[in-house]
């Protein structure tokens, strides 16, 4: 199984990303997966392939939205093909040369630790947007990079500089061998808690 690129970096050395906005802060996480779909009947040659992107905001207060919301700025994701050294941009065919999902779906993820000794706060909760897209590949000898980048991390982060000015970028990538083998990448079975306590035993189940 070709092992997926859950990368949470802040900067892609070629990609920057720009806003014309300033935003408050409140992005925690995100993450990329896709499953292939087989044999792209309306394109010969080309896989087929869904992907969702997951992505995480802290919801006490305001703050940065999930991109593509009503009012919010649209999402794109851009597609590089290289060998990890040379990078090439992809066009896709449509109006933008980039990937631009439909709006999130969104639910609220709380707080539901199992210690009688910690109480949780009321406000406690994290927001969880969706997107789900499919898109479709020829088969080559290079990697393919589907590339996400967003702005405004969370205000609590200590050890970041500035954390409501630095993006994230959330990636995978499709090698050679996972083209020709129809491959799909891991996803994670559960979500970890979205609080833990401070010298308290951790147990998490990383199975995926």
């Amino acid at each position: 199984m070709n092992t997926p690129t859950f990368t949470k970096i802040l900067f892609f050395i070629f990609l920057f990303f720009f806003h014309n906005e300033v935003h408050a802060a409140h992005i925690v996480g995100g993450e990329m997966t896709y499953i292939c779909l087989g044999m792209d009947p309306d394109n010969s040659g080309n896989m087929l392939y869904e992907f969702t992107l997951t992505a995480y905001r802290d919801c006490a207060g305001g703050g940065a939205e999930f991109d593509g919301l009503t009012g919010g700025a649209a999402t794109h994701i851009s597609v590089y093909q290289g060998d990890g050294t040379n990078f090439t941009l992809v066009n896709i065919p449509g109006p933008s040369t980039s990937i631009r999902p439909e709006a999130p779906d969104t639910i609220t993820i709380r707080g539901d630790i199992n210690n009688p000794c910690v109480v949780i706060p009321s406000n406690l909760c994290v927001e969880k947007g969706t997107y789900v897209f499919q898109q479709s590949f020829p088969i080559i000898n290079e990697n393919y990079y589907l590339i996400y980048q967003r702005c405004c991390r969370n205000n609590t982060i200590n050890n970041i500089l500035n954390p409501a000015e630095a993006g994230s970028t959330y990636t995978i990538t499709i090698s050679p061998k996972s083209q020709l083998e129809c491959n799909s990448s891991p996803a994670y079975n559960n979500f970890p808690e979205i609080l833990i306590c401070i010298d308290e035993p951790l147990n998490f189940d990383h199975s995926a």
